[in-house]
């Protein structure tokens, strides 16, 4: 029999002339023109609202002749982890099997995120650069020169245009992240030590964390510092946006996590529970709940209105490093010294997949935005 393969669009992508009955998902994507390992990994057919999926046949599903196939593709969900032993890796985020490992870094790697549209990986690292990666290839696309000291963080912003840097050096660097020039860049006073920068979600604020106990808003259009957090008895170890930007969160060596206020600066709730450090927090998705990790071997997940500590989640050996929710809330990655990575349900608090391959700590880890 014929049958048509169309994309969403209602493209022609393949016709088959000599289809049979008896096809399965199998069949069908090895006469595609695209690998057809690829194609089983994230492919779906659909035949009139029914899916060719399995051990299913073309003729379970009602086809005949002239039938007409919708093709619909979902990029593979990834985990990036950054290690200290200069490497970063990339994971399946269903089996936990590792698919590539990206190598050129000459220093630990700090942290690793994925591009808004999650085709590119941008890594920060000690040996003073930062590099965007394509995710598919592996291959390296820009070397971010310019920093005089280890950077520590990176992040794109949420169009994907620039890519923002913290170092060492006492500086927050704006690049283009298609021709890595630079674009703008804000020095700390008395050349402080930068831990992190993030944009916020509109894009038109910075907010950083330098080597001391506040986290500071700056204007984008002036490059001015529009706001400063103070009120932790410790250094402040990092600090995200609210998904609307609103508010801010900040984990500190003084084993607290803070919630802020952006406008006003006024401390709207404190989480208390950790017994060491507050290495890093973040917000979920819809800004319900927050998660921090902490040097004291464990993750918590909080409630930001209250400060009730909803959850701890523990298995780790060694201090957790970063902690984080997945694009829809559902689950929890969290990157320890211990060399490991660890997916956790949310619900639950249960230990999904545990990530091992580096050779030394692993500084982050983070989702890629197709991770459903």
């Amino acid at each position: 029999m014929r049958v048509t393969v169309l994309n969403l669009a209602g493209n022609e992508v393949a016709a088959i002339d000599d289809a049979e009955a008896c096809w399965t998902k199998l069949d069908v994507c090895a006469r595609l023109d695209c690998a057809p390992g690829a194609l089983l990994a994230w492919a779906r057919l659909i035949l009139d609202f029914e899916e060719l999926a399995g051990d299913a046949t073309l003729a379970a599903l009602g086809a005949t002749e002239a039938a007409q196939l919708h093709l619909i593709l979902s990029r593979p969900g990834y985990i990036a982890t950054a290690s200290a032993d200069c490497t970063c890796r990339l994971w399946d985020s269903r089996t936990g099997d590792c698919i590539r490992v990206l190598e050129g870094h000459t220093g630990p790697v700090n942290t690793a995120v994925f591009s808004p549209d999650g085709t590119q990986l941008l890594t920060a690292s000690d040996d003073r650069t930062a590099r965007v990666w394509h995710v598919d290839s592996g291959a390296q696309s820009l070397v971010l020169a310019g920093h005089t000291h280890w950077v520590r963080s990176g992040v794109f912003s949420s169009d994907g245009a620039m890519v923002l840097t913290a170092s060492w050096d006492g500086s927050a660097m704006i690049w283009s992240a298609a021709c890595g020039e630079v674009l703008h860049m804000i020095q700390e006073e008395n050349a402080r030590a930068m831990r992190s920068a993030v944009f916020s979600p509109d894009g038109s604020q910075l907010l950083t964390v330098a080597w001391d106990s506040s986290a500071k808003v700056w204007a984008l259009a002036s490059l001015t510092c529009i706001r400063r957090f103070d009120g932790h008895g410790h250094f402040v170890r990092s600090a995200a946006f609210s998904p609307d930007g609103m508010q801010v969160l900040t984990g500190s060596d003084d084993h607290l996590g803070k919630l802020w206020d952006v406008a006003s600066g006024e401390c709207l709730c404190s989480c208390a529970g950790h017994r060491y450090s507050v290495l890093s927090a973040a917000f979920s998705p819809d800004g319900s709940l927050v998660v921090s990790a902490s040097s004291d071997k464990t993750a918590k997940v909080w409630c930001p209105s209250t400060g009730e500590c909803l959850a701890t989640l523990c298995g780790h050996d060694y201090a957790v490093s970063s902690a984080s929710f997945s694009p829809d809330g559902a689950r929890i990655l969290t990157s320890s010294e211990d060399c490991t990575a660890r997916l956790w349900s949310a619900d639950s608090g249960e230990c999904l997949l545990k990530l091992a391959g580096h050779k030394a700590a692993v500084h982050s880890a983070a989702f890629s935005p197709n991770v459903w």
